[in-house]
């Protein structure tokens, strides 16, 4: 097995293993190499899977706090701080006035709905306001914590760390862990070897779940609009679970299955030895 490229942590410790795509734009007449795979997005790219690894003590700091962060951010969080309520009586209303208009309903409830409707207008007001006011504690919170600093130290490394990172894969492989698709488009798209969200926020953020291998088969990358709407794809030919990532759980829920199936193996061997004294004998 190759060894994964360290972004942060002990290189003698476990490591948090993932596979990633980075890519290259091919020139008219070029093909794509052995070993690497075309990517569905467009003719004139390849992608290249790579190994990257993080420290488990690392990871481990980014999964708590990570947990935190978002305990502290979502407590502000409500009924009367989510447009739930007030979408529901102002589209309640319209649904009745359609259904006025129909004649699906009397003409009497005109009133009452035009009521709701207003109700959840001015409902949908006080929730924008009440909604601001519990981010903006939420985010002086969570400022107050000490985890805030480790948090913002962690995320900054690592974000330095991945520009470092994405500069030695195009000196070393001549690939990029981040090219636009169309250029000159009026709606480019990028791809991404990992979401960049987090490494273009100002501070910058991260998730640990980027880190960890994909679930299922291939090899996962993102593709980025530019609206900002980040899509998930899958890179198909490889498999994304590296041989030594397998946990001892999953080992242990095997071994009952096998012991379970030799000695059902044995009694049909049994049932089938007897069956054949049998017809022996008669």
């Amino acid at each position: 097995m190759s060894k994964p490229i360290l972004l942060l942590g002990d290189p003698n410790g476990e490591l948090v293993r993932r596979k990633i795509v980075v890519f290259r734009r091919l020139e008219p007449g070029d093909t794509t190499a052995p070993g690497n795979h075309p990517l569905r997005e467009s003719p004139y790219l390849e992608g290249k899977i790579l190994e990257i690894a993080l420290g488990k003590s690392t990871h481990d700091d980014m999964v708590r706090l990570a947990k935190k962060r978002a305990e502290v951010l979502g407590a502000g969080s409500g009924l009367l701080s989510s447009y739930d309520l007030a979408g529901m009586l102002f589209s309640g209303a319209g649904g009745g006035l359609f259904g006025v208009w129909l004649d699906y309903l009397p003409s009497w409830s005109t009133p009452y709905l035009l009521g709701a409707g207003a109700a959840g207008i001015v409902l949908g007001f006080i929730t924008r306001v009440r909604k601001r006011g519990s981010e903006l504690a939420a985010e002086e919170k969570w400022k107050a914590t000490p985890e805030r600093k480790e948090y913002d130290t962690l995320a900054r490394e690592l974000a330095e760390r991945w520009v470092t990172f994405s500069l030695e894969v195009k000196k070393d492989f001549g690939f990029h862990t981040e090219v636009r698709v169309a250029e000159g488009s009026e709606d480019p798209l990028r791809l991404a070897a990992i979401d960049p969200r987090g490494f273009l926020a100002t501070p910058a953020t991260f998730d640990p779940e980027d880190f960890l291998p994909t679930e299922g088969g291939g090899v996962r990358y993102e593709a980025v609009h530019a609206g900002g709407e980040v899509v998930t794809r899958l890179c198909e030919g490889d498999r994304d679970l590296p041989e030594s990532y397998a946990t001892k759980g999953e080992t242990k829920k095997d071994e009952p299955a096998a012991k379970r199936e030799e000695p059902a193996a044995k009694g049909e061997g049994e049932g089938e030895s007897e069956g054949e004294s049998e017809s022996e004998s008669a």
